[in-house]
């Protein structure tokens, strides 16, 4: 059934527009712009498909017993446009959105060997376009978001609810963000599709601090390839995660082990990974400005993280801290690394290698 259309357009001289180039939302400076570009791995524009992965439409996300999640039932797209001088131009918001995520991943995908990644290890990757998500995934998961499924490998982009300057699926670091879960996952299992150290719905102290991890690697990734601690601008204002803030471990208001104290007393409560997370990130991103080198100051981090794995406890996330500290060189980049960690964690931690520095 699926040739029946094409060999008629063909026959009746209607085929579908095609172009060159296509609209995305770029970065342009400090800000972004719309603007075309070269169509180097999107196949196919209509259905937002193209060597890096797919873009489905609906379909559902499954919650496995592990936490896992799988994806089944999406169908193909269909983005209408139209070919203005050799560019694609998108008659639907949607199709604009959904081009700019693929564009992003694609700039991230001839970035990844300049890192020390091989793009093979992680593409191609799906995206779950408005999915119907488990009501138990959907507490949370906020309204407007978009997310990583790990052990299942792919996207999940939900419809921004309220508009915004630039959608969050076409924000760049948003879709570096998501990835970076992508990249930490395999960090610490070996595998895209392996299952998680944790069940991530499990509520005990190993899981709450991985899952502050998580969020804390994928806005490290984010902000360091970016080179900017407020990758968030441009979509909307988000203090409590620039970077470039005051984040402490003693402003976080509950971390893993207070918050299974409390959560004694409510059933359905439900830990909130970011505070924590972006603790460690904004000590990542203070590396950064100290060794003046954000390319050197993610390796460290992934260094860090390897390390930190392989030691087997996942849980144990004051031990990243000391991984991490190892893994940075002697001399000024373990001096700034340390000078960043008891700026961000103080007397909270004691990490090894960092001795007498408060």
């Amino acid at each position: 059934m699926r040739l029946v259309a094409p060999l008629l357009s063909l026959l009746l001289g209607c085929q579908p527009p095609d172009a060159e180039q296509y609209l995305t939302w770029q970065l342009a400076g400090e800000g972004y712009e719309v603007a075309p570009r070269a169509r180097n791995t999107l196949v196919d524009l209509e259905q937002v498909s193209g060597l890096l992965g797919s873009v489905l439409q609906g379909g559902q996300v499954l919650l496995e017993d592990s936490g896992d999640m799988l994806y089944e039932g999406g169908r193909a797209l269909h983005v209408d446009f139209d070919a203005q001088r050799g560019v694609a131009v998108p008659l639907d918001e949607h199709g604009l959105v959904l081009w700019s995520f693929y564009g992003h991943l694609e700039d991230l995908h001839a970035e990844l060997p300049e890192h020390g990644f091989d793009p093979q290890e992680f593409f191609p990757i799906d995206a779950a376009w408005t999915p119907v998500i488990p009501d138990l995934f959907l507490e949370m998961l906020p309204k407007e978001n978009a997310a990583y499924a790990t052990a299942g490998h792919f996207f999940i982009l939900l419809d921004d609810l309220v508009a915004k300057d630039v959608p969050l699926a076409a924000n760049a670091g948003i879709v570096r963000h998501e990835f970076g879960h992508a990249l930490f996952h395999w960090l610490t299992t070996g595998d895209v599709l392996a299952s998680a150290p944790f069940d991530m719905l499990s509520q005990t102290e190993g899981s709450l601090y991985y899952s502050s991890l998580h969020e804390g690697f994928a806005d490290s990734f984010a902000a360091l390839t970016l080179d900017e601690p407020d990758f968030f601008d441009g979509s909307f204002d988000l203090p409590e995660r620039d970077l470039s803030g005051d984040h402490r471990v003693e402003g976080v208001e509950q971390l893993p082990e207070q918050f299974l104290l409390s959560a004694d007393e409510e059933l359905l409560a439900i830990y909130d990974p970011y505070p924590l997370g972006t603790v460690f990130a904004a000590t990542a991103w203070d590396h950064r400005l100290a060794i003046d080198d954000p390319d050197e100051a993610l390796a460290i981090l992934v260094d860090g993280v390897s390390l930190w794995s392989s030691r087997g406890d996942h849980g144990d996330g004051w031990g990243l801290l000391d991984a991490w500290v190892q893994s940075a060189p002697a001399g000024s980049p373990r001096d700034a690394l340390c000078s960043a960690v008891v700026l961000r964690f103080g007397a909270e931690v004691s990490v090894d290698g960092c001795e007498g520095r408060r």
